[in-house]
């Protein structure tokens, strides 16, 4: 069914609506502004928002609905052999001077079930917008919790094309024994602008996860002052941001692994006794604050440097932890007290024990 018409969170004048990511800009004159797509909202784990509308051109009154919202709660089986599909409408108006409306994002798919199987397809895709000058739709949100998984079709979330792409929704695959969901942003190899990503904002909840995955050119950015807190691995093969005061928080007890390179503003870690491993030869770069404490850093290959530049501007709070093969020759010192243990293969840290 049909979304949030113009006017509610998403939409923008001829750029794509957003939902579970930002909507891809449209050149509203020549020269340009851009006009920026409609923004992110609802929840990650639990979604049940209605994707918003594209922005109508200039001169079309018409704008493209964004998808509706499927929950379903079911005490047995769920066997797809068909559509689960929530995706946003394009409409095809075309105005007098071609400039067109942006594309709608995709809805909502909430299904909790015991066992989900099928070779059906869940869509919450963003639309394409109808010409090269307006945005495409945000991806939206699906979330699927159960208790055995072996649904073969495919489970999307795309952001939509056009003159500027829609960025990704997101999708949250969480079975009963996991207290935490996995995150996966996938645009399926769509790229977008900086500005079109799947954000963690002032709209969005649902910020606690297992494991994430960004992938197929998905951005995944944490908004100002935003936490996502993750208690699993991180692997990023696309993009990862944040921006002034957005921070990732590795929490639980349980080890994790940073795959890829990533910029983060803000990253903490203090739980007592955490693993963490680094991607060996992969650069994670800390813009404004980094945070350690009762942690273990580590490589994924012994003898072989994982890359932790410190911004120079950046503060720190680096206590009780144990560190090898880190380089972190391209950014501040990083000064570990007190109690720190130095396993060696370090390059710019401060190993300051009491009274040192």
């Amino acid at each position: 069914g049909g979304g949030w018409t113009s006017g509610n969170f998403g939409p923008g004048r001829g750029s794509g609506g957003g939902h579970g990511g930002v909507g891809g800009e449209c050149i509203d004159d020549s020269p340009p502004p851009y006009r920026l797509g409609g923004g992110a909202y609802g929840s990650i784990t639990s979604p049940i928002t209605l994707g918003s509308s594209g922005g109508a051109g200039h001169y079309d009154p018409q704008s493209n609905e964004g998808g509706g919202a499927v929950q379903l709660t079911i005490g047995g089986n769920l066997v797809n052999e068909g559509y689960v599909s929530c995706n946003g409408r394009n409409r095809i108006g075309i105005d007098p001077q071609g400039l067109y409306s942006g594309g709608g994002a995709g809805g909502s798919i909430y299904i909790t079930c015991n066992q989900l199987s099928g070779g059906g397809w869940m869509r919450a895709n963003g639309d394409g917008a109808d010409a090269g000058y307006a945005g495409g739709g945000a991806g939206g949100r699906i979330a699927l919790h159960y208790a055995a998984l072996s649904l073969t079709g495919a489970m999307q979330a795309y952001g939509g094309g056009g003159r500027y792409n829609g960025a990704a929704g997101t999708l949250c695959l969480k079975t009963a024994a996991e207290p935490w969901g996995t995150l996966i942003v996938d645009n399926n190899g769509r790229t977008t602008s900086s500005n079109a990503v799947t954000m963690i904002g002032t709209n969005v909840t649902g910020t606690m996860v297992g494991q994430v995955v960004i992938r197929n050119a998905g951005h995944l950015r944490v908004g100002s002052n935003q936490t996502l807190t993750v208690y699993g691995d991180w692997t990023n093969g696309a993009f990862a941001s944040a921006e002034p005061g957005g921070a990732v928080t590795l929490a639980g007890a349980g080890p994790a692994t940073i795959y890829g390179a990533n910029s983060f503003w803000t990253l903490a870690c203090v739980n007592p006794a955490k693993t963490v491993l680094f991607q060996a030869g992969k650069t994670n770069s800390v813009a404004g604050f980094l945070s350690l404490r009762n942690a273990t850093l580590r490589s994924t290959e012994e003898g072989s440097w994982w890359y932790f530049p410190l911004a120079v501007a950046a503060s720190q709070d680096v206590r009780q932890v144990v560190v090898q093969d880190s380089n972190a020759s391209s950014g501040q010192p990083i000064a570990a007290t007190p109690f720190s243990v130095d396993l060696g293969h370090n390059v710019n840290w401060l190993f300051i024990q009491p009274g040192g």
